[in-house]
């Protein structure tokens, strides 16, 4: 699933800069208004000073905002919003192939990409919005929850494709009877002895990855039954009628059935 690149740490020491700077300010500012009406001072402020000084401090508080809200926009402004269609499209049709996994009846577990907290991913909540969305059309089927796995590596990018064994099995022990796992971050990462290890049948998966890694091995080894793969760049240079086609043009389906083959 792509996402627009956004550089929060920027943005975050933009907004630093400028607290500090605004903190600064009313301080000063604060200082002005209340020595006036300090008895101590040799001269007291007349009433109409004191009310010129509360004026000109509100006033230019009111403009330090202006300026800031001004300066916020324009960088804000300066981060393309995403075309979320074809995300739509890959939350509806990923839908699609876990109820055929389902027969349009049972449980599923949802599996999504972990991502900062910092950074609001909205091409993810659409594409997961989509996919809730198309299920409930189904009467039959219930979402049971969505888990995310955990990375702390600070390096990271917002967005990490990661689907580790550890989490499989933990999702498998808190919801024995779940028929379909729908991962947006790739294949579980199973080994032979894992599998064994575990003893009891295996749900059925359908994944969605953006490069195809490790999908083979999933397939030959039943791990993996549907899996969505990226076509390449998201095209937005032609613009379908339907969501459907928004899919077509920029990802494709990928079973085990002998027309269909991994990457």
């Amino acid at each position: 699933m792509s996402s627009t690149k956004f550089d929060g740490r920027k943005l975050v020491a933009l907004v630093d800069v400028i607290l500090d700077a605004v903190i600064s300010i009313f301080s000063a500012v604060y200082r002005m208004v209340t020595r006036s009406e300090r008895p101590s001072e040799p001269e007291v402020a007349s009433d109409a000073k004191k009310k010129k000084r509360r004026i000109i401090a509100t006033v230019s508080i009111l403009a330090i905002i202006c300026a800031i809200s001004s300066l916020f926009l324009t960088e804000w402004e300066r981060f393309p919003k995403p075309n979320l269609e074809p995300h739509l499209a890959l939350g509806q049709v990923m839908a699609e192939e876990t109820a055929k996994l389902l027969g349009d009846k049972g449980e599923v577990m949802v599996v999504t990409m972990y991502q900062k907290p910092e950074f609001k991913n909205t091409v993810a909540e659409a594409c997961l919005k989509a996919f809730r969305k198309t299920l409930s059309r189904k009467g039959g089927i219930t979402v049971l929850t969505t888990e995310t796995p955990r990375n702390e590596n600070p390096r990271m990018e917002s967005a990490i494709e990661e689907f580790p064994a550890s989490l499989f099995f933990s999702i498998l022990e808190k919801h024995p009877n779940i028929s379909v796992i729908a991962s947006f971050a790739g294949p579980p990462m199973l080994t032979d002895e894992e599998i064994a290890g575990w003893g009891k049948k295996l749900p059925k998966v359908v994944v969605y990855s953006t490069f195809g890694t490790g999908l083979k091995e999933c397939f030959d080894r039943e791990i993996v039954q549907v899996a969505i793969i990226r076509r390449g760049k998201i095209d937005m240079g032609k613009k379908p009628g339907t969501q459907r086609e928004w899919f077509d043009q920029n990802f494709e389906v990928v079973t085990t059935e002998p027309d269909s083959s991994p990457p």
